[in-house]
This record gives structure tokens, C-alpha cells and sequence, in this order.
């Protein structure tokens, strides 16, 4: 291919076929410096992809590469992940991991990537944050039930759903963690407290073909045709933190699509150029997107909120935990206790920001689960740390509100004002607390609920002050337990945009070694938190966030989360 585009000549290129493959793609750098090891893993990948270029070829030209970095703000990520300076909870188990992706929301630049726990990353090894890690719990919700609610059906934010006893098509019976059930809420309500039963009836006002395409429209993937059960996170395959990363940023970004990228442009040795820089796409309405935001603006810090503990104070933010759950039989065969998770995860984005955040085990559903309690909030106080440093020092607008939306304490699309709200067929009104992320120890948590179950639940709602030291952010959660007295300091300088600096083949590694920049934060929040059981996964049946069912329709024990 290069050759017939005269950028290589045919001598080259017969001396780069005669070369192994495996020898051209072991690279490695001169110094064996691995910084940034992530990133640089995830930049040669995308580079070996690119459509109509032989890799073989691509070697033998010779070339530079352009990335998206931001070095302080992958220093900073790795620093938060790879170590205990800023957060004293993570496990102390070879087989936890971690995902994150860090984006630019307007673009889908991608600004840094850790895929693994440990800080010596092998190289070319398995990346958390790129692979398909886990299911992905509630924070579906907004991507395969209410976004798809507003964008085909103009729901307003206000829109009534009866929370009551409620089935699968195929007659399976879905409850709310809780066991209770709160009568007629409104769509913002629902999502706030992560309720399944208004989730899944949102699902199928939809139609399940509507609400896949609307989610493939913002780069997620399916092997097959979605199920019911997928309304609640309880997905058949997994899912990555750059994939919910680059969905979640069409939101920040007035429902436009960007696919998440590292690579802006490769320069060869004659000075040609291919730009890589992909084209933004109209995903939902500009509704959609300012509706879905506002409404999870709640999320962190409304006070029956599943996310508070991730807020960061004076920041627009919006955001939406998720927890998935084992089956009991999983539970009975590995040993895992009540309120033990396989997965814990926290997508969030401003309009400069987005990042997504997965937490759990790398080596199979057996290889360990997250303890009720304060390993449950470590995904969100990795995503409290990190945006509380790459804003800090800069302005961050709010969402802006576009014309298409009218409305005061409830959002509707202009033209398509709320009619009567559905009749009330629910005798059982539960307290707006939380179902989903509740920490049982916080009263927000569904404890004010009569029947709430002693188990913890999965995604309890971040609500005890968080223990990690947290430079100048502090949990925004006024009314939580949890309010992260300290917020994470802001004066750590802003993150550095995305370098020019080519990179011979290979992604900028230019990367300080130690993250001197924005060393921890003695946040006094640092581990402190004690959330107790953050999400409950009691018996797999029920979304982590107190949402129920993660499980397919028939409650095996999905892994779905809040």
C-alpha cells in the first residue's frame, strides 16, 4: 500500500517483507523506559490498525507519531492507580485491576489511560482500561434506557413511571433491591436513586431495537440483539472504560459523537502526513444530551444520590455509578461473601473532561470480589482525585442549555409539554433514598425503608465522608454522611494539552518519571470513608446501585450492577 503511494520505494519495501513481523513489532524504546506504558500500548495498536496500511510497510517507511496525551494528567492518573499515596483501600491482592480512560469531551481526545493496578506494566501486556473488563451495571441506564426515552419518545425529565411490581417480557419477576417499591417517581428520580423497575418499563416503551441502536450510535458494540435483562447493565459480554468513556462524553458534548482516539497524525520521512483525527457524528438530539446531564448532575449531589462520595465540589459534573452481582451459585462456589461484587465502576464527565472508571478482578469471576465497605468506593475516588487535578486552574463551563429545551425544576423538549402523569397503581411508597449505590450505613442509603434487607448494597450511595485526603474536592453531598470534608486541592496546575512532540514510532513517552506535579493530596478523606457496603449484591438478582437485576431476565446472576 505505502509503496503504491510512493512513500516508501520498492527496494524498501522488499527489505521490510523480508523482516519477521513479531521482530517489527516488538518495539521498544532505547532507554527501556515504559512510562505512560498504557497509553503507549494503546497508541500502537491504533496505529497497526489504520484502514488500507499494511503494518509491514508502515515500519519500513519510517514515521513519526503525534498523540493526544496529556502528560501531567497520565503521570497524575497513574500515580492516583499505581500507588497508595492517594487512596489506602485498594486491596492487597495481585488480581485486582483497574480500568481508566481519560477524554477530552469535545473532541474524544484521549488524555490518559491506565489499565493496570501495578506500576510495572509489561509492555504490550493486557490493558483493563482498553479491554472489555466488566459488566457494566446502572450506569447503562442512561444509554440504553432514558436517553433512548427522551430521544425517541421526548420524555420530559419529570415524566412519570409507576415503581411496582413488575416482569420481564418472558413473565420473570424484577424487583427493586429494597424489596419495596415506590409508586409513581419521575424519570430524574428513577435515575438518581438507580431504581430498576422504572429502568427496564423505560427499556420497553422503547423497543429493544430502538434503545441498541441509540447505544451502538455512541460506539458501543453487541455480539447479539440486546434482551431486557440489558436494561439494568446485564449484558452478556463485557465492556471497556474507553468505550463507556467515549459514550458517556456524546452527552457532555450536546449529543455529538467523537471516537475515542490517541493518535492525531502520523508524519512519514518525506514530510506526507495522515491525519487520524476522526470525525464528529450526531449522535442523540441536543435535548437528549442536555436532559440525560441534567438530570445526572443528581447523581453526585442530590442527597439521595448514588454517586455523591465522587463529586468535587464547585465543579458542573455529572455522572452515574454501576455495580454488577454474582449469582447465588457463583457466591455458594467461590465463597463470596454477602455483599461482595464483581464489579464497581463510575463513568462521569464536565464539558472539558470525561472518564470512566472500572473496578474488580483480572483473572475471571472467581479470581476475588469487592468487599462491602470502602472497597467499593475506590473507582469513585479514583475519578474525585483525577478530575479534581486536571481542572484545577482553569474554568469549567456548565452545560449549556440549548433552545430545544424549555422548562424550570423539570425539562421538557419545547413543543412537546408534559401531559397528565400516570395514575399511582402502587400502595408501597418508598422513601427517596438511593437503591442502587447505597451505603448501608448511610441513612440515604434505602435504610429509611421498612423492609430494606440488612445486606449491604451494591452501588450504596456514596454517602460516609470520604477517608482519602482529598486536595481541595470534597464531596458535594451536603446532606451525605460521607461529605468529603476536604476536596481535592485545585491548585494542582491544569493538565497539559495534548503534545506535538512527535514520537518515532512510537507514542510520546515523554513522560516524567515520578508524578511530581500534583503529589497526593493529604486528602483527609483519603480511605477514611467507610461507606459501608456500597453496593449490595445480594444475590446477584438486583443492579448493584440498589437496582435489581443485573441478571438476565432470569436472574442468573448476571453481573448487572446498580
Amino acid at each position: 500500500m505505502l509503496e503504491e503511494q510512493a512513500l516508501i520505494t520498492s527496494d524498501e519495501a522488499e527489505a521490510a517483507r523480508a523482516i519477521d513481523i513479531e521482530d517489527q513489532l516488538d518495539f521498544t524504546p532505547a532507554n527501556n523506559d515504559f512510562a505512560y506504558q498504557s497509553f503507549v500500548d494503546h497508541v500502537m495498536e491504533e496505529v497497526e490498525s489504520i484502514d488500507g496500511v499494511e503494518t509491514i510497510d508502515l515500519y519500513a517507511a519510517g514515521f513519526d507519531i503525534y498523540t493526544t496525551i496529556e502528560p501531567d494528567a497520565q503521570q497524575y492518573a497513574e500515580a492516583v492507580i499505581q500507588s497508595d499515596e492517594y487512596i489506602h483501600q485498594y486491596p492487597d491482592e495481585e488480581h485486582f485491576q483497574v480500568g481508566f480512560t481519560l477524554l477530552d469531551t469535545q473532541t474524544g481526545a484521549i488524555r490518559a489511560i491506565v489499565g493496570n493496578r501495578q506500576e510495572n506494566e509489561a509492555e504490550r501486556g493486557w490493558n483493563h482500561a482498553t479491554a472489555a473488563s466488566g459488566q457494566p451495571g446502572s450506569t447503562v441506564k442512561p444509554l440504553l434506557d432514558y436517553g433512548p426515552a427522551i430521544d425517541q419518545l421526548q420524555w420530559s425529565t419529570g415524566e412519570q413511571i409507576v415503581d411496582a411490581p413488575h416482569e420481564y417480557s418472558d413473565g420473570t419477576t424484577i424487583t427493586n433491591y429494597s424489596g419495596n417499591y415506590s409508586g409513581s417517581v419521575s424519570m430524574r428520580e428513577a435515575l438518581v436513586r438507580s431504581l430498576n423497575i422504572p429502568a427496564v418499563k423505560a427499556m420497553q416503551e422503547v423497543g429493544l431495537e430502538n434503545a441498541q441502536s441509540f447505544a451502538e450510535g455512541l460506539g458501543l458494540s453487541f455480539e447479539n440483539n440486546i434482551e431486557e435483562s440489558y436494561a439494568l447493565g446485564g449484558f452478556q459480554e463485557g465492556v471497556s472504560s474507553l468505550d463507556m468513556a467515549g459514550a458517556y462524553a456524546a452527552f457532555g458534548n450536546g449529543g455529538r459523537y467523537n471516537e475515542p482516539h490517541s493518535v492525531r497524525k502520523i508524519v512519514f520521512r518525506d514530510g506526507q502526513e495522515i491525519d487520524l483525527n476522526p470525525e464528529s457524528e450526531r449522535a442523540m438530539n441536543d435535548y437528549t444530551a442536555y436532559m440525560i446531564s441534567d438530570m445526572l448532575k443528581g447523581v453526585v449531589t442530590d442527597s439521595a444520590g448514588t454517586g455523591r462520595r465522587a463529586n468535587v465540589d464547585g465543579l458542573p459534573l455529572a455522572g452515574k455509578t454501576g455495580t454488577s452481582n454474582f449469582s447465588q451459585e457463583e457466591r455458594d462456589r467461590f465463597g463470596v461473601p454477602d455483599g461482595g461484587v464483581p464489579d464497581i465502576w463510575f463513568n462521569g464527565y464536565t464539558t472539558r473532561y470525561t472518564a470512566a472508571v472500572w473496578t474488580g478482578y483480572g483473572d475471571g469471576r472467581g479470581s476475588g470480589y469487592l468487599a462491602a465497605g470502602e472497597e467499593q468506593q475506590i473507582a469513585r475516588d479514583i475519578f474525585r482525585h483525577i478530575m479534581t487535578h486536571v481542572h484545577a486552574g482553569e474554568g469549567t463551563e456548565d452545560f449549556p442549555r440549548p433552545d430545544s429545551v424549555c422548562g424550570d425544576s423539570e425539562l421538557f423538549v419545547c413543543g412537546a409539554e408534559p401531559t397528565t402523569p400516570r395514575q399511582d397503581d402502587s400502595s408501597d411508597r418508598d422513601s427517596e433514598q438511593p437503591e442502587e449505590e447505597n451505603d448501608v450505613d448511610d441513612p440515604l442509603e434505602e435504610d429509611t425503608e421498612e423492609d430494606i434487607p440488612d445486606e449491604p448494597i451494591e452501588e450504596a450511595p456514596d454517602d460516609d465522608s470520604v477517608d482519602e485526603p482529598i486536595e481541595e474536592e470534597e464531596a458535594t453531598d451536603d446532606s451525605t454522611e460521607e461529605e468529603e470534608t476536604e476536596e481535592e486541592s485545585t491548585e494542582e496546575e491544569p493538565a497539559e494539552e495534548e503534545t506535538d512532540v512527535p514520537t518515532e514510532e512510537t507514542p510520546e513517552d515523554e513522560a516524567p518519571e515520578e508524578p511530581t506535579e500534583e503529589e497526593p493530596e493529604d486528602d483527609p478523606n483519603d480511605s477514611g470513608e467507610n461507606n459501608g457496603n456500597d453496593g449490595d449484591n445480594g444475590d446477584g438478582d438486583e443492579d448493584a446501585d440498589g437496582e435489581d437485576a443485573g441478571n438476565d431476565e432470569n436472574d442468573e446472576g448476571d453481573d448487572t450492577e446498580d
